[in-house]
This record gives C-alpha cells, sequence and structure tokens, in this order.
C-alpha cells in the first residue's frame, strides 16, 4: 500500500566477512533500508560472530536472522551428508516461510547460486525472488541442475557479467527474459578509488615510493589465484626487481600456509602476506 516501506528479505547460506559477496550483501542491505525499504537478514548460524564485529546499525542487527543452513556441495554424494542436507533442507525452508509470513515480506533476495532456501521458500508463499548470479558452475553436472532450480524459483535473476550469465542461462529456456546483467561496482567505491592517495600504505609496509606494488585482495580460497600469483612473483622480480607484492586474504583457515608461502617465493622480503587490509586514508 501506498506510505508503506517495502520489506526485502535478503538471504546467504555462506558468510565470510572477507568474501566480496558477503561484503556486497551487507552493502545492499544498508542501502536498501531507509524510508522506501526495511530489510531483513537470514544468514547461517556460523556468522553471527562475524557479524558482531561489524558494527553494524542496530536496526539491521535486529533484523537479522540465524539459522543452521547445509548447501550443495560433493559432500552430497555420501548418503549420510546427504540424508542430513534433506533433513535441514526441508527445516529451513519451514522456518523461512514462518518469517516471510510473520513479518510480511514483500521481496525476497537470494545472494548466491546455492542459496535455494530461501526462493524455495518465497516460491510457495507467492513472494518475488531476485536471484544474484555471482558465480557460475563449470560443472556440467551441478550447472544444469542449479540453472534449472534458478529458472523456476526465480521472479528476475541477475548476473554480474555477461559471461556468467551466458554458462548459467539454460538455452530455449522459458525464462530466458528473467536474466539481466547488472555490474558489480564493488562494495566500497567509497573508500577505493582513483583518488585515494596511498602514502599511508607504502609507509606502513615499508615500500618504496617509486616500486610498482602488486595487490591482490580476496578471501583465501583456491579458486582466487593466491598460488599462481605466489609461483609468478621469482618470474616478476627476474624483470623487475624493484616490484614488491601485498597480498591480503584473511584469517581463514590455511593463511599461515599462505604466508608461509609468501615468504618462501620472496626471500628478498618483496612480497607481505596481510590477514586484514588497512584502512584508506
Amino acid at each position: 500500500m501506498k506510505g508503506q516501506r517495502i520489506r526485502i528479505l535478503y538471504f546467504s547460506s555462506f558468510f565470510v566477512a572477507q568474501g566480496g559477496a558477503s561484503l556486497s550483501f551487507l552493502k545492499l542491505m544498508e542501502i536498501f533500508n531507509d524510508h522506501r525499504f526495511a530489510a531483513w537478514a537470514v544468514l547461517p548460524k556460523e556468522a553471527q560472530a562475524q557479524v558482531a564485529r561489524l558494527h553494524l546499525p542496530p536496526e539491521l542487527v535486529r533484523h537479522i536472522t540465524y539459522l543452521t543452513l547445509d548447501r550443495i556441495c560433493r559432500k552430497l554424494l555420501n548418503p549420510y551428508y546427504l540424508l542430513r542436507f534433506l533433513g535441514r533442507a526441508v527445516t529451513s525452508v519451514l522456518l523461512l516461510r514462518r518469517l516471510l509470513r510473520q513479518e510480511q515480506i514483500d521481496l525476497v533476495h537470494a545472494n548466491d547460486v546455492r542459496d535455494f532456501h530461501a526462493p524455495l521458500a518465497a516460491w510457495t508463499c507467492g513472494i518475488p525472488v531476485v536471484w544474484h548470479l555471482r558465480a557460475s558452475r563449470p560443472n556440467p553436472l551441478t550447472r544444469y541442475p542449479v540453472a534449472t532450480m534458478m529458472h523456476l524459483l526465480a521472479t528476475r535473476i541477475v548476473a554480474v557479467s555477461r559471461c556468467t550469465a551466458r554458462q548459467m542461462v539454460l538455452r530455449r529456456s522459458f525464462a530466458q527474459n528473467k536474466v539481466m546483467v547488472i555490474y558489480n561496482p564493488g562494495p566500497y567505491r567509497e573508500r577505493f578509488h582513483a583518488g585515494v592517495e596511498g602514502t599511508a600504505v607504502r609507509r606502513e609496509f615499508s615500500l618504496p615510493a617509486d616500486a610498482p606494488v602488486i595487490t591482490l585482495i580476496a578471501k583465501l580460497s583456491r579458486r582466487k589465484g593466491h598460488g599462481v600469483l605466489l609461483q609468478a612473483i621469482p618470474l616478476i622480480r627476474e624483470k623487475f626487481p624493484q616490484a614488491r607484492f601485498l597480498i591480503v586474504g584473511g584469517e581463514l583457515p590455511g593463511h599461515e600456509r599462505w604466508s608461509r608461502q609468501a615468504c618462501c617465493a620472496s626471500p628478498a622480503n618483496a612480497a607481505t602476506f596481510r590477514n586484514s587490509w588497512p584502512r584508506a586514508t
């Protein structure tokens, strides 16, 4: 009705504070929580401690619900994990249905290709779904089932690139007109832009003012390519001896191993491993 705020439920079955998708998720919540929109969110229980450290506005914190959520993964080939997954999936969908009705949600936003719980609950309640397509599934065994599920449950599918949209859109699908591409601008444009002066960062890490600095900022995951960059460091240093490398990952399982590998790849201390990014000034 006119004058009422549109109630949006943001859903993600995975959250890590160093991840771009998770940061974009929180940014969407903050932006669409004003006089026109009211934001709710559902996150996995293991995200609760991480969210507490982010110091979000109290109104947003009150509107976050934490559930036990399992994601589609290779473990489901094991009958035990499959049965546990199905049991938890049914429970989470029923809890989400109750939350959608209780809070009178008008729209559901799913943050990732594997976030099927809230879209399924919304579909059974007749609530429109916007499903964010941030990454494709290169394996055909999982790509087509996931793409079919998205096309059946989503009202609109937002892909972050044309390549991602092409890989996940079913050919001759009745729902191709559901897909649109909206490029991701990044969660903190006001902090990271061409006008930011980097002297403070160079000073903190003792980087020469004229040295080229190559930075990789990504959560610690094999798909992000940290290992590739570490292997390339000696080759780059052969041609550009002054080059320096700043690798920003996060305190995720395995970050110590990456730090050791960075030291081995650059005995001349050309590479620095950082668990969190210093605030840009």
